[in-house]
């Protein structure tokens, strides 16, 4: 019963950081914007890196 209550709250609590983040993209100008969505796509790039590397390793 704990374990449920526990991922409830951590859900909650995912749900209003992305809801937070959310919020604070849309406030955020184009050039941002896109400065934004360049560093999202390299730490995508890295992670792809990274698990390919594991699987490797």
């Amino acid at each position: 019963m704990a374990a449920a209550t526990m991922e409830k709250q951590t859900t909650a609590k995912d749900e209003t950081t992305l809801e937070s983040i959310r919020d604070s993209l849309l406030k955020l100008d184009e050039t941002s914007l896109q400065e934004v969505s360049q560093v999202v796509n390299s730490f995508l790039i890295v992670q792809k890196v990274k698990s390919g590397l594991e699987k490797v390793g």
